[in-house]
């Protein structure tokens, strides 16, 4: 219960970049005692969401240019791959699934926080299909700092239909067991987040 909740404070940025995190504070607000917020920072200190220094302390981890540049670079090197991999292990059922989620999810997306949130959870879902958990775990991690760059940065309008048109594109060369074509598709859509991202970073200001 204490990592969950750290866990989505700070991602929704409710505990800010560099801001300190009082172990015993923590507790109190929880009604818990410290020895669960510790397990639960330590936890979150190896997913790369807190800074803990040795005498000084516990912080939220900075999000700064650089960590989304990196973020960018990795998801560009491993979408690909789980799409290729998801096409050649997913069942049909799975495929049909992650089809109808991709056609249902972005009709109330009005702002970066839903659709993104969306996004997530479909890329998630594509690297869950690769039954490789290494895949998964730095698929959910990657997507985790995104989010929490773009809640950091505002919320201005992103339009839902370029990443549904992408979502419904990938799910059908899946179908079709074309994996080059679907690595080649996620290539292109990582490159448009890419872009999109970035502007939409640049205008907030913040980094």
């Amino acid at each position: 219960m204490a990592y969950r909740w750290l866990h989505r404070q700070i991602l929704m940025n409710h505990f800010e970049p560099g801001q300190a995190l009082v172990t015993r504070a923590l507790a109190a607000e929880l009604h818990i005692s410290t020895t669960p917020v510790r397990d639960a920072l330590k936890r979150l200190e190896s997913e790369g969401l807190v800074w803990v220094k040795p005498r000084s302390g516990c912080i939220v981890a900075p999000i700064t240019f650089k960590l989304l540049n990196d973020i960018l670079w990795v998801r560009e090197a491993t979408s690909p791959a789980c799409a290729r991999l998801a096409t050649i292990r997913a069942t049909d059922e799975e495929l049909e699934q992650l089809g109808a989620f991709a056609e249902g999810r972005y009709a109330d997306a009005s702002n970066v926080e839903l659709v993104m949130s969306a996004s997530h959870r479909f890329h998630s879902e594509v690297a869950r299909l690769t039954q490789n958990d290494y895949f998964i775990r730095i698929t959910d991690q990657t997507l985790e700092e995104i989010d929490r760059i773009f809640s950091y940065c505002g919320h201005d309008p992103l339009s839902p239909q370029p990443p549904l048109d992408d979502h419904l594109k990938l799910v059908e060369a899946m179908k079709e067991r074309d994996a080059e074509k679907a690595a080649s598709i996620a290539t292109l859509h990582l490159k448009h987040t890419r872009s999109v991202t970035l502007d939409l970073v640049m205008q907030s200001g913040k980094l």
